[in-house]
């Protein structure tokens, strides 16, 4: 179904946001907000950052949120407390998500044993399981599959084709994009009779409010107990968080960070893409890691890290600057190098003529 357009006054545009209306604008007419390079005339536009202000002049925008200390001249720019938050205001009011209907498809597999909350939406050919409760606003996608015995909380969105596993626990408001598989068996084998034994898992997975988990990641359910996502992380596509691993709150997890079993993350850490993790290790609070960091100690709370193998962020960007010298370097102690092998080869047949 195509998107309705809703037409709004800049009169209005500007209510929304709490900001004073320019005189010059009053008589226009909105119909969305979007970047600075693809604006139209009918658009709102925003500077995120200051090194934005030269694509200013160029933006075809009719109206354009700018930071307070921006010192934006242009006549269309309207200066706002905090860009993001009235990006997302205004997202909100030309954007907005329809609530859920209580429609459930005809195809949809639902056992008895199931409960079902009050206005829920349930796609074409998705499977429930025996047991399983959906909280009340929330939705289920096409072709996504409810292991028996799992809970699902209030307003949580799962996308097309999400795989939820046996007895595991998602909270409310959690967005669960496609491709997404809770509750996989974590990768645990013992070499017994000198042969590589699958041990059974048996435990299960626990997202808390308000988690969103990008496409085709995957978090393995515990071998005993409980994998477990803290309340507001925010995990990217084609992650792998492994069996009994504890993530704290406020986390942020980067693309393809893949994350060994038994490890323990605290709160606000943020994992930037391809970092890998070694298995039982701890991260401490608020710890930030680079892109590519491979992580193969604890981590204290606060540092700023990266490298492979890990180290203080400062020292491996000194490395990387030194690593960038090396070839004019070497290049400089070639002579230097090749005079000092020739000094030892006549030493050497000094030694051999004084010996014979």
């Amino acid at each position: 179904m195509p998107r309705e357009i809703v037409q709004t006054p800049a009169r209005q545009v500007c209510s929304l946001l709490g900001v004073e209306c320019p005189s010059s604008l009053a008589d226009q007419v909105f119909s969305g907000i979007t970047t600075l390079e693809s604006a139209a005339e009918s658009d709102v536009a925003f500077v995120a950052r200051a090194h934005f202000k030269s694509q200013v002049a160029e933006s075809r925008a009719g109206l354009i949120l700018v930071p307070k200390d921006a010192q934006v001249s242009d006549p269309r720019a309207v200066a706002v407390p905090n860009v993001w938050k009235s990006v997302l205001a205004l997202l909100e009011h030309f954007h907005p998500m329809p609530a859920p209907a209580g429609i459930i498809h005809p195809t949809a597999i639902i056992p008895d044993s199931c409960t079902i909350g009050e206005r829920v939406d349930i796609g074409a050919y998705a499977v429930l399981g025996e047991g399983v409760r959906v909280g009340t606003g929330s939705r289920i996608g096409a072709h996504a599959i409810i292991g028996d015995d799992t809970v699902i909380g209030s307003h949580a969105i799962l996308h097309p084709r999400v795989t939820i596993a046996d007895r595991c626990v998602v909270g409310d408001r959690v967005i669960l994009h496609s491709g997404v598989v809770i509750g996989s068996d974590g990768f645990r084998y013992e070499v017994i009779d000198r042969m590589p034994t699958k041990i059974p898992q048996v435990g299960i997975v626990v997202i808390e409010d308000d988690v969103e988990i990008g496409a085709n990641t995957t978090i393995d359910r515990a071998s005993f107990w409980q994998t477990r996502i803290g309340t507001r992380t925010k995990i990217d596509n084609l992650v792998q968080v492994g069996h009994n691993c504890e993530i704290g709150s406020d986390c942020l997890i980067v693309s393809q960070v893949g994350i060994a079993g038994s490890v323990k993350i605290g709160r606000g850490v943020i994992l930037a893409g391809q970092t890998g993790v070694g298995d039982n290790l701890t991260i401490g609070d608020g710890a930030r890691l680079a892109a590519r960091s491979g992580v193969h100690s604890n981590v204290p709370a606060g540092v700023d890290m990266a490298g492979a193998p890990i180290m203080d962020a400062r020292l491996w960007m000194r490395l990387v600057g030194v690593l960038k010298r090396l070839p004019d370097l070497y290049d400089r102690l070639k002579p230097i190098l090749r005079e000092y092998e020739d000094r030892q080869l006549q030493s050497d047949d000094a030694v051999e003529s004084a010996s014979g």
